[in-house]
């Protein structure tokens, strides 16, 4: 899989062929660094999206969760420094992604605790 050029500085990150349990997300370039939309599921997603994100040299700023499932926040530990905009719901379910795969981590507690959530009222 690769990232998908769609227009100037939005790209897709397609799982093909679509089914559940094979996510897809999105990602947005901006001056300041990239906006990533869903973290996919399981490390075999997450892991190769990080790494074609991390190729283009910006650091990842942003993660907007579009919904609360594993599908849409299961790689959100993988995600540390970013800040986190979802619901409510989005936001206390990737406080518990973080908060389990920062516990077998072996990162200092300022690095695993550096995430913000930001709930978005709709």
């Amino acid at each position: 899989m690769v990232l998908e050029l769609l227009d100037t500085g939005v790209l897709a990150w397609l799982q093909l062929p679509p089914r559940r349990g094979r996510p897809n997300a999105g990602v947005v370039v901006d001056a300041d660094g990239v906006t990533l939309v869903d973290a996919l599921m399981t490390p075999d997603q997450y892991e190769p999206l990080a790494t074609a994100v991390e190729e283009l040299g910006m650091p990842i700023r942003r993660l907007v969760l579009t919904g609360s499932g594993v599908e849409q926040a299961g790689g959100t530990g993988r995600f540390k420094l970013a800040a986190i905009y979802g619901s409510r719901q989005a936001s206390v379910v990737s406080a518990v992604v973080m908060r389990d795969q920062s516990s077998s981590s072996n990162l200092p507690e300022r690095r695993r605790s550096a995430c913000t959530f930001a709930p978005i009222a709709i």
